[in-house]
């Protein structure tokens, strides 16, 4: 049988040999790992990000079903993404997409897959329907393209893509665009056509 200060020695040696023994396990082996750097290290449900004006008024807000991050490239991707530029404390315009990516630390903005663009009639801060649903919602504008880049900061967003506008019975084609959202211009850039509905 072995005496107690034998015994605390041989467990100390064998910690010793365990932590080695760990330290040599090489890239490839069966060694546990943590989140991949390639995969994602969080997501959340329904998310919401509100960007406040210094004296505390609503600027910009971001929603999403779910957003899910990437650390390698620190980038989060989107799903059915909705953003609000506000002004005076009304929205002002409303962008909404099936899938989004916001890059550089937020201030980037890629929206694809039926976009759609809208300036509400009646600007109110109010929970904003999904894209889908805007259609019922009375606009003064409404803007259809299949992508968007927003720079977020600068309240701007432009496309390479066709781009179809309406107002009131009005109804503009083009392909490319640029978007001023603070001042609330829209420059079509290319193969521009009009058409007035009855």
């Amino acid at each position: 049988m072995l005496r107690q200060p034998t015994l605390v020695i041989f467990l100390l040696l064998l910690a010793a040999m365990s932590w080695w023994s760990l330290s040599q396990v090489t890239p490839g082996t069966n060694k546990p790992s943590t989140t991949s750097k390639e995969g994602p290290d969080f997501f959340m449900e329904q998310f919401v990000s509100v960007e406040m004006s210094e004296n505390g008024s609503p600027m910009r807000q971001l929603k999403a079903q779910r957003l899910t991050h990437y650390p390698n490239d620190d980038r989060s991707e989107l799903v059915q993404p909705v953003i609000t530029f506000f002004k005076d404390q009304k929205n002002v315009w409303l962008a909404g997409a099936q899938r989004g990516t916001v890059l550089q630390g937020g201030d980037e903005l890629t929206m694809s897959g039926n976009v759609k663009i809208i300036k509400p009639l009646t600007a109110q801060i109010s929970p904003e329907p999904a894209p889908e649903h805007w259609a019922s919602q009375p606009a003064a504008v409404t803007i259809d393209t299949q992508d968007l880049h927003i720079y977020v900061k600068k309240n701007y967003a432009q496309t390479e893509s066709a781009v179809v506008i309406k107002q009131d019975h009005n109804k503009l084609t083009s392909v490319g665009m640029q978007a001023d959202f603070e001042a609330g211009n829209i420059e079509l850039l290319s193969q521009i056509r009009g058409r007035y509905e009855y």
